[in-house]
């Protein structure tokens, strides 16, 4: 499986440097084996939480997307959201 070719469609636009957002897929997913809490069927390469206080080492915990495309592009949402990228207007800034 491979959803690196996404990032680099996605991340740009986004202010997200995709080689850092892929890394930090990377480093969630044990490089691709997803040996953690987050299933690869989640398609979920950074482990999005949901906000229902469900505890972090349950599965339902993390979101679930239909696809590695949409997975990706709310991981890289996320990034860019958290970072401040200047593409995303936060509401208290």
């Amino acid at each position: 499986m491979t959803f690196a070719p996404i990032y680099w469609a996605v991340a740009g636009a986004r202010g997200v440097r995709a080689d850092l957002a892929y890394a930090q897929s990377a480093k969630e997913t044990s490089f691709g084996r997803f040996t953690g809490v987050v299933p690869a069927s989640h398609h979920s390469p950074c482990g999005v939480k949901v906000t229902d206080g469900v505890p972090n080492d349950d599965p339902a915990a993390h979101a679930a997307f239909p696809d590695w495309t949409t997975g990706v592009t709310a991981c890289v949402d996320h990034l860019a959201l958290y970072a401040g990228a200047a593409t995303y207007h936060r509401a208290d800034s």
